[in-house]
């Protein structure tokens, strides 16, 4: 009996740290084979705009301390991008992509000039040249 235990133990500690040692980037791309909520998936993205910010921080001219905040400022202006109603678990990349890519595109990094985001060609113009 206790051999049954300790092997049902251990197959459950091996599954939690499958699950929680995969990078975000392997999770967000498995949904196929391990679903998720919706929430966790929203999430895995945003931390991965995060992310996304600190790497590219010195070519947006983006102080790398200021990442966290400036992409999670854009969370509650970018949900209306999201679809509605929201699927309650995402199980397939299609359906993620789906759900995301409106969100994602909104919540990025973007190049910055004189403080300034930069999205449109216009905004280049107006922020990023001498004129």
């Amino acid at each position: 009996m206790n051999k049954i235990l300790i092997l049902i133990l251990a197959i459950g500690g091996y599954y939690y740290y499958e699950q929680h040692s995969k990078s975000q980037h392997e999770r967000v791309f498995d949904v196929a084979n391990n679903p998720m909520s919706t929430d966790e998936y929203i999430g895995l993205w945003e931390r991965k705009a995060i992310q996304m910010c600190e790497v590219s921080a010195k070519d947006y001219n983006i102080d790398i301390r200021l990442c966290p905040t400036y992409i999670t400022e854009k969370f509650p202006k970018c949900k209306s991008k999201l679809p509605s109603p929201l699927p309650k678990v995402i199980d397939s990349k299609k359906l993620g992509s789906e759900v995301i890519a409106d969100y994602f595109s909104c919540i990025a990094p973007w190049p910055h000039c004189k403080g300034q985001e930069i999205i449109s060609d216009f905004e280049y113009r107006q922020y990023c040249t001498d004129v």
